[in-house]
């Protein structure tokens, strides 16, 4: 009867994403241990349109997208796409039934973290080390910013010209044609372990409205920060 009982507490635990996340947070405090570490869950991806789980900031950026027994993987190729715009590095944390369908869907750059029961309860079997990311867009990184960094980081580097009172999109396109990708993402970086308090970043104006996503919907040709200044209207 106690056994039983335990194993059913152990499944409980690797059925949700919520139960994961408190041995996940352990997990890379560890891997990241002796750095100035940040961790931030829902980290805001696309403008919102879609949230990395967690995220560790310190040298780098490196997000982590779980996926429980409860999760299905229909999201995942756009969850690839959006970490591999802006993340240095990228891992999926995932169970065993997911784990042959999940392979197909990310890139050979991504880690692998296989969730498991131990003790009731979670630890992380590290089954692909991934590598840094060959390949992430400026303007995805400069959208992390909020307006208020933009053009604060645009006139540390003398590039304010005529931007201080332009929309968010023009002090987007400044950066991204003036900075290597490399160099933004170190700067848009440094701004994001500035921050503070994520919660009250979370509620600043972005672009002269607030951070939630706005009634019309836009999606910008190409791949959605290809060019920030270009956008198709979507019926409402």
């Amino acid at each position: 009867m106690d056994r039983a009982v335990k194993l059913v507490s152990m499944n409980q635990i690797t059925t949700c994403d919520a139960s994961i996340r408190p041995y996940l947070r352990d997990f890379v405090a560890m891997q990241h241990a002796g750095d100035s570490l940040k961790v931030v869950e829902e980290f805001p991806l696309y403008g919102g349109d879609v949230r990395a789980d967690m995220v560790a900031m310190n040298g780098s950026l490196h997000g982590y997208e779980i996926k429980s027994h409860k999760d299905n993987l229909d999201r995942l190729p756009r969850q690839v796409e959006a970490y591999g715009a802006v993340f240095d590095r990228a891992s999926l944390v995932v169970p065993e039934p997911h784990l042959d369908s999940a392979k197909i869907l990310i890139p050979d750059w991504w880690q692998i973290l296989l969730i498991q029961c131990v003790g009731g309860g979670v630890c992380f079997k590290c089954l692909r080390r991934g590598r840094a990311n060959p390949d992430r867009e400026g303007f995805a990184l400069a959208a992390l910013l909020w307006r208020p960094e933009a053009l604060m980081l645009l006139t540390t580097l003398g590039l304010e010209a005529g931007l201080k009172s332009a929309p968010m999109a023009k002090m987007m396109d400044r950066l991204v044609e003036s900075v290597s990708v490399k160099k933004l993402a170190e700067l848009v970086r440094q701004r994001l372990l500035a921050r503070g308090d994520w919660l009250t970043a979370s509620r600043q104006r972005r672009d002269g409205e607030t951070s939630q996503r706005p009634a019309t919907h836009v999606r910008r040709r190409r791949t959605l920060y290809s060019r920030s200044s270009e956008y198709k209207r979507l019926p409402s």
